[in-house]
């Protein structure tokens, strides 16, 4: 998990922990909130994801068309910060790209 702090804390992210109920994480004006009650390898996807909605500076939106568009941005970002480019690769070639 320390890597991933790392990685927020470079970027200015802050990043805190909460009993989110039934949300695992959510990002807002440089903060990342992560539901505590999650095991903490849940926790650092959860801190992956998040911080790809601070990096593609995603605002909250009501549009579903926008908003699913900015969760598999964030899951791509999310998977690139946690598996690395070889793995990644090898993937997409075995199930294709993202969309």
């Amino acid at each position: 998990m320390k890597d991933i702090l790392d990685i927020a804390f470079q970027r200015g992210v802050r990043v805190e922990f909460a009993d989110l109920g039934s949300r695992n994480g959510e990002y807002a004006d440089g903060v990342v909130t992560i539901n505590h009650r999650r095991p903490e390898h849940v926790q650092r996807i959860i801190l992956a994801h998040e911080l790809g909605h601070h990096a593609h500076d995603h605002k909250p939106t009501e549009n579903r068309h926008r908003k699913a568009f900015q969760e598999r941005e964030a899951d791509r970002h999310a998977a690139r910060l946690l598996v690395d480019r070889i793995t990644y690769q090898n993937a997409e070639q075995m199930y294709g790209p993202s969309v």
